[in-house]
């Protein structure tokens, strides 16, 4: 994408990047934000014409994890046996994200890596601050990795990995499990 040609992104003049291109976010009120990314995702997805790649099966479920009940998507490729499993913590700065907002790239994950990707929706800010995020993905990790055969995994090749805020989830989750004195991932990603 141009930046120049952008509706999104501009010089706002507000001096918080260090290229002068800034998308705004930080004037909107949560409501706005949350509606503004919903037409920005879409809007980007027309502009690169990105279609869903197709992967042996897709499946929602929902965990109980920790007293919670976070919705998963599970992308299963093509092959036989117990995979490999990345769980993977979307981005979006805490407060927005979801199982749809990172349904290409965990598409395109499962099949380039010849795993199966465990997508967590872990509950979002400013209804559930912190540490509930992170309360999330360590109770998320805890539960696949102990039923890892029922999601068609590989209990000794669970990865964790993400984008942003969900990248930290990941750091959180293995730094969790080495406090803890319990297996952890085996990868980081």
């Amino acid at each position: 994408m141009n930046v120049n040609e952008s509706k999104d992104i501009g010089r706002c003049g507000c001096g918080r990047s260090p290229t002068g291109y800034c998308i705004g976010w930080h004037g909107l009120s949560e409501e706005e934000f949350k509606k503004k990314y919903g037409k920005s995702k879409a809007e980007m997805r027309k502009a690169m014409k990105e279609k869903p790649e197709p992967v042996k099966k897709v499946e929602d479920r929902v965990a109980n994890v920790g007293g919670a009940k976070l919705p998963v998507r599970i992308y299963t490729p093509d092959g036989n046996g117990l995979l490999p499993i990345l769980m993977f913590f979307h981005g979006g700065g805490w407060v927005y994200g979801d199982l749809d907002s990172h349904d290409v790239p965990c598409r395109q994950l499962a099949n380039f890596g010849r795993m199966a990707v465990l997508a967590v929706d872990y509950r979002l800010a400013p209804e559930h601050p912190f540490p509930a995020p992170t309360d999330d993905g360590i109770a998320a990790f805890r539960h696949i990795r102990d039923n890892a055969a029922s999601f068609g995994a590989d209990r000794e090749r669970i990865a964790v990995g993400g984008d942003s805020a969900g990248g930290n989830i990941a750091a959180v989750v293995c730094q969790a499990c080495r406090d803890a004195g319990e297996a952890g991932p085996a990868f980081q990603m």
